[in-house]
């Protein structure tokens, strides 16, 4: 909706996103002021995972929102060129994008518009929603255009009913926007808007496939009632179990395709989310066949057969006891996280900079150079990129330097390639770290949301 450009703040000297708003013809007046007050509401929304609004601009009855610049891939532009991501790291992200979200209704915002294009992944993998403030505008614009406000397929049964929006509209919108992070596609697509509409005000979502622990969670959040819907709190809870250990058991409703029921041990059907407690009932046996008389040579037989095992087992078990332990991945294994294989063959510290003459770069404080390759060991094509590549000292996370990689590189390779089958590049990522680091894994991601392989580097 309307055009984004960058900017420069002259007064402050920092660079913003401009984005025009596009007004609806009726109304204009009484839309333009709404929309001014909404927005300055929203601009006093301070928070790490949200799009600041600076501020918002009439100028000759145009409108122009002055915003945080995020240079980031989207949530959508991950999934299409990644893959779906899994239920851990899609847990996650959902609980930054829900800290986003509970501070913006407890300062008495409602979003309205929640999908994968709202959220941005920032190369530190920090999670920020967009759009705050312009809810109200898009309403107006798209109700005299396509109708009911919000984002097929993401929108609510509300929204796509016409009725009162709230924080409960958020939480589902929420949900739709993980349940395609983790699956790969929308809870609602059906074939053309009218047949998509009519899924999300009377379909069940079709049933995930990936989401495993997610399941239940986006079951509750895609009810169709607002008030039957998970609350934040409660979600917070879940989504924490996800990413700490096991969930809670919730029940599993909603969804397309029934669970099958359970067989209990006692012959009755047990509900796919029961725990059954009863007796673990053993199968009836046969009696025991009487015992054969063996002869004396066959038993002696036996006995030496026993003890030769014996001393080449404890034979085996000294010899293991001298053989070094199997490590983790190290520089020079190739190691796989998803469709892409890797190859980390050297990790360099403490480079003052970077690229040739006029490109050359200087670190803050070191660089460390990690020169690796990689490859596409599945039969579609699939993106890597820098953005999902990380370095680690112990519960320290770094992200790789764009412009030092480019630089050193001296190209854009390894920024954000495509690789078809068996196809593979190589090149560097330059990390630009404090001097105290002395990293000790490289954690390489197949996309931004896969979980991650990693090689030590010490």
């Amino acid at each position: 909706m309307g055009v984004v450009w960058r900017a420069e703040d002259t007064l402050l000297g920092r660079q913003v996103a401009v984005k025009e708003i596009e007004l609806p013809d009726h109304d204009l007046v009484a839309v333009r002021e709404r929309g001014l007050r909404e927005a300055r509401v929203a601009a006093r929304l301070n928070h790490p995972n949200v799009v600041t609004l600076y501020d918002v601009v009439d100028d000759g009855g145009r409108l122009y929102l002055v915003m945080e610049l995020v240079e980031a891939l989207t949530l959508r532009d991950i999934v299409r060129g990644s893959g779906p991501g899994s239920p851990l790291r899609v847990a996650t992200v959902g609980l930054e994008l829900l800290d986003a979200l509970v501070a913006a209704h407890e300062a008495g915002i409602v979003h309205r518009d929640v999908k994968p294009r709202n959220v941005m992944v920032a190369p530190s993998g920090r999670v920020k929603l967009a759009d705050f403030g312009i809810a109200s505008l898009q309403e107006d614009t798209q109700r005299t255009r396509t109708g009911p406000m919000g984002s097929l397929p993401f929108m609510s049964p509300e929204q796509a009913d016409g009725l009162r929006t709230g924080p409960a509209t958020d939480l589902w919108g929420l949900g739709a926007t993980l349940y395609y992070a983790v699956e790969g596609l929308p809870p609602f697509d059906e074939d053309g808007d009218i047949p998509t509409l009519r899924a999300i005000l009377t379909a069940h979502p079709r049933r995930p496939e990936r989401a495993g622990p997610l399941t239940p969670i986006l079951a509750g959040l895609l009810a169709k009632q607002p008030e039957h819907r998970t609350s934040a709190d409660r979600l917070r809870h879940q989504l924490q179990a996800v990413v700490h250990g096991p969930a809670d058991t919730v029940p599993v409703l909603g969804f397309a395709r029934p669970v099958p029921s359970a067989t209990r041990p006692d012959g009755g059907t047990l509900a796919p989310t029961q725990a059954y407690t009863g007796p673990v009932l053993a199968p009836a046996s046969a009696p025991a066949p009487a015992p054969r008389r063996t002869k004396r040579r066959g038993r002696r037989v036996l006995i030496a057969v026993t003890g030769v095992l014996g001393v080449l087992l404890v034979l085996s078990a000294l010899d293991d006891r001298n053989r070094p332990a199997a490590g983790p991945p190290a520089i020079g294994d190739p190691v796989r996280d998803g469709n892409l294989e890797f190859v980390v063959d050297s990790v360099r510290c403490g480079v003052d900079s970077v690229g040739r003459s006029l490109f050359r770069q200087t670190a803050t404080g070191q660089y460390c150079v990690v020169s690796l390759s990689v490859r596409n060991v599945k039969n579609e094509p699939r993106t890597f990129s820098i953005v999902n590549q990380k370095l680690r000292d112990g519960d320290r996370e770094f992200s790789a330097s764009i412009v030092a990689t480019m630089a050193e590189n001296g190209s854009a390779d390894l920024i954000n390639t495509e690789l078809n089958p068996e196809q593979s590049a190589e090149g560097v990522l330059v990390f630009d770290v404090p001097d105290s680091v002395r990293p000790d894994y490289l954690e390489l991601h197949d996309s931004l949301l896969s979980g991650g392989v990693r090689v030590q580097v010490t």
